[in-house]
């Protein structure tokens, strides 16, 4: 089951990052929600599909020194996860919320991705969030 491909439905909220990449971290970066149209976000995601390269979370079950990441992170010592090869099969949206604001800037993104094994979702909504001259983390997950 772990190598298999794995499909999920995420929701990534801008305008902050967080140091555990989800709801449940400490704000550790903030900008400003964007304003982007249809064909702006579409061309980011189009930059994630396929093999990519990504950072997993340093609250990561990965293994360093025979101990995994969020345990050395929670005891505060700075760790960095390896980069890694990961693939991207599908990457849609599937439903956006706006501010009322003119312009109407981006607040959340849902999004379904089929992805292969060691893909974190968690890291992709932060991708995606700076490739949107953002900031994002995920707030809901689905598998």
């Amino acid at each position: 089951v772990l190598a298999d491909v794995k499909a999920y439905q995420a929701t990534i909220r801008f305008g902050a990052e967080t140091d555990t990449g989800d709801r449940e971290g400490q704000v550790s970066r903030e900008a400003a929600l964007p304003v982007i149209d249809d064909s702006r976000i579409e061309a980011s995601l189009a930059r994630f599909r396929g093999t990519i390269r990504q950072t997993p979370p340093v609250y990561s079950a990965i293994k360093q020194q025979g101990m995994p990441l969020y345990a050395l992170a929670r005891q505060g010592i700075a760790v960095e996860a390896p980069e890694r090869t990961v693939e991207i099969h599908a990457l849609t949206v599937i439903a956006q919320s706006r501010t009322l604001d003119l312009p109407p800037r981006l607040i959340e993104l849902e999004v379904s991705v089929t992805c292969g094994s060691g893909t974190y979702i968690r890291s992709l909504a932060q991708d995606i969030g700076r490739a949107l001259d953002s900031a994002a983390h995920l707030v809901a997950l689905r598998r």
